[in-house]
């Protein structure tokens, strides 16, 4: 602070020069400190110096600055720490072009990983189970040779074909292969009188999904013993039970496909059926004058002869339906299959899902590393909306601690 001007020789007592220049000189001095601004302290009048002022005036701005600046930061801080984010440096904020090609293909690689993860994951859901029931619809027989003998003289022989229309809902093929010949029985005591088999040169093919047709053609042969000993039977009654056993021979073909990965499955099983008709007596055979469409009755067919029940003539020529289920197959193969599968596609899948999605994983952790989530428009959106102190962090955008804009 200036101090103001003193007269030395004054306070010591002395008097002043006495000399007209020293007048003049005090005069002057005496209208200049006149014309400065006074000001009262304690009662005192006094010169008021503005250079003292002046010289704050650049340390006040530096201040100000230095103020505004460390406010807006504490607010930024306080509202990270809010969020989750520690306050980081912003050079690591800075994206360069290999942060960008390392974004890129990561992201590659794990849609890369999740391509052939969903595929196995659909072809697991196709084989899983992996066998469904084959249905078959089983056609009229059709008898063929009939030759009418006497009891106790000559045999009585006659053959009919077998058709059967069916369903395969599985993802892959099946076929009726060749088998050991099933037998033909008559009456209640089931006395066999013939053999079964397959129409020659009839190998079926079941497509996955698809459907197929597969025949047999029965022989009978009535002896004239036993001809003779059913003849009260065929006399008195409309007719008589006629069972049939069809050894049927599987074929499965089994193919799992992933890319060039190729494994494939062939077993054969063997599947029984147990069917029956009603077979005419004499009086229908010679109502009919001998055809052959009235001889034989509606058939059906089951997994056993005792829980066979066999249509009478008045029911029609209803078809009858079987169904081929695992459990009437090599049950064995059929689980060593499944298990196979199970071990080859779920590795698959676990692999392929497991490494899409901790490639995903690592993909966001190197978004949030340089601070991109939180640059995204929808994250600001939600950061704004939803945010803690939002509307405070946005007053202090818009104004400083000083007031202005």
């Amino acid at each position: 602070m200036h101090l103001p001007h003193l007269n030395i020789s004054s306070l010591l007592g002395g008097k002043p020069s006495g000399t007209a220049q020293d007048s003049s000189s005090k005069a002057q001095q005496d209208a200049a400190a006149a014309a400065k601004p006074k000001e009262v302290v304690a009662g005192v009048e006094r010169d008021v110096d503005h250079s003292a002022v002046r010289s704050w005036i650049p340390w006040l701005a530096a201040a100000k600055s230095t103020v505004v600046k460390d406010a807006k930061d504490s607010v930024k801080d306080a509202k990270d720490s809010v969020d989750g984010h520690p306050k980081e440096d912003p050079r690591s904020r800075h994206v360069s072009t290999c942060d960008v090609v390392k974004l890129i293909c990561t992201l590659v690689l794990a849609a890369a990983f999740l391509a052939p993860g969903l595929w196995t994951t659909w072809v697991f859901i196709q084989f899983t189970p992996l066998h469904r029931d084959i249905t078959c619809t089983i056609g009229s027989g059709l008898p063929e040779k009939l030759e009418m003998g006497m009891p106790g003289f000559s045999s009585t022989k006659f053959g009919f074909k077998l058709g059967f229309n069916c369903n395969n809902p599985n993802p892959y093929d099946v076929s009726f292969e060749y088998s050991t010949p099933g037998g033909v029985f008559i009456g209640k005591d089931r006395i066999k009188v013939g053999t079964a088999m397959q129409t020659p040169y009839s190998d079926s093919f079941f497509p996955a999904h698809g459907q197929g047709s597969v025949s047999t053609r029965t022989e009978v042969e009535i002896t004239p013993q036993m001809l003779q000993s059913l003849f009260p039977e065929l006399i008195t009654s409309k007719g008589i039970p006629m069972f049939l056993s069809l050894n049927q021979t599987l074929g499965f073909h089994i193919e799992f496909r992933l890319f060039k990965f190729r494994k494939v499955y062939k077993f054969r099983t063997d599947v029984i059926k147990n069917c029956g008709m009603m077979l005419a007596g004499v009086a229908g055979v010679l109502s009919t004058q001998g055809k052959p469409g009235a001889l034989l009755g509606p058939i059906a067919c089951a997994n056993s002869f005792d829980d066979l029940k066999i249509p009478d003539f008045s029911d029609g020529t209803t078809d009858g339906t079987i169904a081929l289920s695992a459990g009437l197959m090599a049950s064995d193969k059929l689980g060593e299959a499944s298990r196979k599968k199970n071990l080859v596609l779920g590795s698959a899948m676990g692999v392929f899902l497991g490494g899409s999605l901790g490639l995903f994983f690592l993909f966001y952790s190197q978004l949030r590393d340089h601070d991109l989530v939180r640059q995204l428009p929808c994250c600001s959106l939600c950061r704004r909306s939803h945010g803690p102190n939002s509307r405070d962090y946005e007053m202090v955008q818009q104004h400083d601690f000083f007031g202005s804009k």
